[in-house]
């Protein structure tokens, strides 16, 4: 916990003048910060700390100018904030940051495949197909897609909590009610906009 401290304050004073932010080396640090804090129990947040402080790091460097696109997973850029045994999201720190500058745009599907570890060969760590498999009705699964291959919906328009799929790296081959895929969504609190795909189809690695 110190040398993550440590480190953490060596970013700050290093960040201090926006001219001389080398981004390399604050990447590297931070990394090295992600590392460590694997060994201290119950600290769900850095990583997300760190990928939203690194893209501050990159606005300051370019005098708050740029325009950016950050990808990442729904629960990453989710504006979503601390929860039982949950991290805060990196979106979470970015909508603080830059209120209504920031925009959290969600992907979800509604039926389909998708790639994932199985949970029963974690040590192997083999990436597989899935098909999805659902346990709650989410809100997906209500929309008439008609011909269309996807829609986006605006969060702030709807009337009644939904559930979302939330699949991460690793995924149970026959899922049931104990195993949660899934995230409750209200509003506009989590997302500001929704890309649905009718039909999901995975990469070939």
């Amino acid at each position: 916990k110190e040398k993550i401290e440590s480190l953490q304050l060596l970013s700050t004073k290093m960040s201090e003048n926006a001219k001389s932010i080398d981004l390399q080396l604050q990447y590297f640090i931070l990394c090295h910060i992600n590392k460590l804090s694997k060994l201290v129990k119950q600290n769900y947040n850095i990583r997300d700390e760190n990928m939203a402080h690194f893209v501050q790091l990159l606005q300051k460097k370019n005098n708050d100018t740029l325009k950016m696109v950050l990808w990442g997973h729904n629960d990453h850029i989710s504006k979503r904030g601390a929860s039982l045994n949950e991290r805060t999201a990196l979106g979470h720190y970015l909508s603080l940051e830059y209120a209504n500058e920031y925009s959290s745009v969600g992907l979800d599907f509604k039926e389909g495949v998708f790639m994932a570890v199985d949970s029963e060969k974690m040590k192997e760590r083999k990436i597989e197909s899935f098909n999805l498999s659902p346990t709650k009705e989410t809100l997906a699964s209500t929309i008439d897609f008609r011909e269309k291959d996807f829609v986006i919906v605006n969060c702030k328009s709807l009337r009644k909590s939904f559930f979302v799929n939330a699949i991460g790296a690793v995924y149970v081959m026959k899922p049931d009610s104990r195993n949660s895929f899934y995230s409750k969504i209200t509003k506009d609190e989590q997302y500001d906009y929704l890309i649905i795909s009718q039909k999901s189809t995975c990469i070939n690695l």
